[in-house]
């Protein structure tokens, strides 16, 4: 995406290109660093197995090595059977699964129900910079989600 913006901003500002390409390039590799430093941090995580409020997190937990290991909402503004959460609290006891994720912007009714039932943790975590204090930033927002599921896996 940030090669888009680079490109957009040459095409409107062309004498610039020389600037916008630095800071790219730039961006680019902080953002490589970032994402390397995480992702070893979390390789010395022998459990990165989470469960989600809903089906929003595949890539993140592709690109960082978490594992889902199931979803409480599986479609869109659609709420969970009783079936369906008293089959994934059997499987978080079962399979000792610290962590459920969710959002600031979710209900955490459900998510605090499953929790105390089953005593895994809630972590809540943003999908977009600036939702929760000091997650101004993309590279922010991603330091603070691995960090905070780190942190949760480790106790």
């Amino acid at each position: 995406m940030v090669r888009h913006i680079a490109d957009g901003l040459i095409a409107v500002k062309p004498r610039a290109q020389a600037d916008y390409l630095n800071n790219l390039a730039n961006y680019l590799r902080r953002l490589d660093q970032a994402q390397k430093t995480l992702q070893e941090r979390v390789a010395g995580l022998q459990d990165r197995r989470i469960i989600t409020h809903h089906p929003a997190w595949p890539y993140f937990a592709r690109r960082f090595g978490f594992q889902i290991a199931g979803d409480i909402i599986q479609q869109a503004g659609m709420e969970p059977t009783a079936a369906h959460l008293a089959a994934l609290a059997r499987l978080i006891k079962a399979n000792k699964i610290k962590v459920i994720v969710s959002e600031p912007q979710l209900n955490q009714k459900i998510v605090e129900a499953l929790a105390g039932e089953t005593g895994a943790r809630v972590v809540v975590l943003s999908p977009l910079p600036g939702t929760i204090q000091g997650t101004d930033s993309y590279l922010s927002l991603l330091e603070y989600n691995v960090s905070q599921l780190i942190a949760a896996l480790q106790s």
